[in-house]
């Protein structure tokens, strides 16, 4: 029922009996009350109050009567205005007789009653001859009856959304005692009998529960983002200290509004994770040493080495046949990458500050004693590539075709640092040996192949003898064809430890992170992964769209670990154990 209160001045009695006497008709939906009803002995100022606290909808009858009265401003005027304004009460103007009621503010706010049917206005009943009032009563009483069911529709919506709210919050109070979200035998039960003693349909409960359920999920969404960040450290490894972790965990934490709640729940399957990385890590370090004794049985290679010699004011390219120990790794029929054994022995590392358009990274020059170890003729191709991807992946998928420059025997490229170390823990994992990229003093040891000059080929470089930007030149060297893509490996000569397309084609990949310069570079020839910067990785040997002094044996630059793009590729490394933590 929607209460209606009438506030009137009691010269205008008979309008509010005519009044309520129309609105008899909806008495199923609408309980007026007046001061009239006020009973012996009552005490009829609180009664009032009451009343108005009580009424849902508020009738102000008009008249000069009503404007002039101290009380009714005072108290009923006022008191119905607040509740209106707090959005607890309607209020609805009858006008009676012709008066100043425009200028009341509490009034003048609100469409008032009657309205003249002939010109849609509001008018003062009085305007109608007392035997033709009927009618107009009546509209006022439908007009009321049919705000009253709006307030009655709007009280069951609420009362409906109130009786779903106790239903989310109890299916909440269960999901939070459910970890994996799964609500128990008893639980369904209970929720099945709270929703029908408050006449809940099965659709409504179950959006009700699926609402219920979005914080939830997101909570278990963010938990899973959180694991893998803490993957992330795990399987790159990182230079910074155990509590620097924590404070970026932290802060991974805070982004993801978890509350250490959260990440104390998490806290077995990080543990778990920890421990499969160290098993990891392990097995890693046992492969390497088990390599030491046993491995493919070696053969000869043979290679065309190419160099540069001035005649004169010219230069002119030499090639001569020579023979490497290497072997062949073969992938699946009629794919296979060959590697070459590296000698061991020792070089200068770096540019001397006399070599052209040298960088200040690439020095100081340090003196780096190696190990022997194997090292990819040439850069992975596609069709490799696309062998090894196709293997079960150890930590991450791999795209089988992620080059730009499509051709089963060019170099892959538009590949991640995380990528390359993926195909080589898939390598590792199926031939049992130790597979990764090189360090950088590795790759430079490898590709100056006993050389002092900027290029394995001699103090120049040409498009004869690698692919880069030919309408550039290095020094005094000749310019040239700028192909403007990727050639097929093993398309140049070699250098005297029989390596092809160091120069050039492709950037590769190392395992070092990216440092300013060489102070406090390893001397033992192993990946430098202590300070710098973690998130960068160096990148070796120049590209098919770079400038020749790009492709200098000591020149170097960095890139991020998820960096991919069509002039970076990589070649594989396998060397003895205690050279990369």
């Amino acid at each position: 029922m929607v209460k209606v209160f009438i506030s009137y001045s009691h010269d205008d009695k008979h309008f509010c009996d005519n009044i309520k006497k129309y609105l008899e008709q909806f008495g199923d939906r609408v309980n007026v009350w007046a001061d009239d009803e006020i009973k012996a002995g009552d005490e009829w100022n609180e009664t009032i109050e009451e009343k108005l606290r009580e009424a849902d909808i508020i009738l102000f009858l008009v008249s000069i009567g009503f404007i002039t009265s101290r009380y009714i401003k005072d108290n009923e005027l006022a008191v119905g205005y607040a509740r209106r304004q707090g959005g607890s009460a309607e209020i609805i103007p009858i006008l009676l007789k012709e008066c100043e009621w425009e200028r009341v503010d509490e009034l003048a706010r609100f469409q008032a009653l009657p309205i003249d049917p002939s010109d849609k206005r509001a008018q003062y009943i009085d305007k109608w001859d007392e035997d033709k009032r009927a009618p107009v009563y009546n509209s006022i009483a439908r007009a009321i009856d049919k705000k009253a069911s709006v307030i009655i529709k709007n009280r069951q919506v609420r009362e409906k959304n109130e009786r779903l709210q106790c239903y989310r919050e109890k299916c909440q109070e269960f999901l939070s005692q459910s970890p994996d979200l799964e609500l128990s035998i008893a639980h369904q039960d209970i929720l099945r009998e709270f929703r029908e003693d408050r006449g809940i349909g099965e659709v409504e409960a179950d959006e009700a529960f699926n609402e219920a359920k979005k914080p939830f999920l997101l909570r278990k969404e963010n938990r899973n983002r959180y694991l893998d960040t803490v993957k992330r450290y795990l399987s790159v490894g990182s230079n910074l200290s155990a509590v620097q972790i924590q404070k970026e965990l932290k802060d991974r934490q805070l982004a993801l509004k978890l509350e250490d709640g959260d990440i104390s729940a998490l806290q077995p399957e990080i543990d778990r994770l920890t421990e499969l990385q160290r098993a990891k890590e392990e097995e890693e370090r046992r492969i390497r040493e088990e390599e030491v004794n046993r491995g493919p049985a070696l053969i000869q290679i043979s290679a065309d080495r190419g160099a540069l010699v001035r005649v004169g004011n010219e230069w002119q390219q030499k090639t001569e046949r020579i023979t490497v120990s290497g072997y062949e790794l073969e992938l699946a029929e009629c794919i296979a990458i060959t590697m070459v054994q590296i000698p061991a022995g020792s070089f200068q590392m770096g540019s001397p500050a006399t070599e052209a358009e040298r960088e200040t990274d690439e020095g100081p020059q340090h003196r780096v004693q190696l190990q022997s170890f194997f090292l990819g003729q040439t850069p992975v191709t596609q069709a490799q590539w696309q062998e090894v991807a196709s293997w079960p992946r150890v930590e991450m998928m791999l795209n089988p075709n992620p080059a730009f420059f499509k051709g089963a025997n060019r170099p892959v490229e538009q590949v991640s640092w995380q990528q390359a170390m993926e195909f080589c823990r898939r390598l590792s994992r199926r031939t049992k040996l130790f597979y990764t990229l090189p360090s950088e003093a590795q790759w430079e040891y490898a590709c100056r192949a006993s050389t002092t000059s900027p290029f394995a080929f001699g103090d120049t470089l040409t498009p004869d003898l690698s692919n880069y930007n030919g309408n550039y030149t290095y020094e005094s060297g000749p310019n040239g064809q700028f192909r403007q893509e990727t050639t097929e490996v093993g398309s140049f000569a070699a250098n005297a430890w029989g390596l092809q397309d160091m120069h050039g084609n492709v950037w590769e990949w190392c395992l070092d992170h990216w440092h300013d310069d060489y102070r406090g570079a390893p001397s033992d020839g192993s990946a430098w992964v202590d300070g710098g910067e973690s998130s960068f990785r160096l990148l070796r040997g120049g590209s098919w769209s770079n400038y020749p002094r790009h492709c200098r044996s000591a020149c170097r630059i960095g890139g991020r670990l998820d960096a991919r793009n069509g002039l970076v590729g990589f070649r594989l490394c396998r060397f003895p154990p205690g050279l990369v933590s």
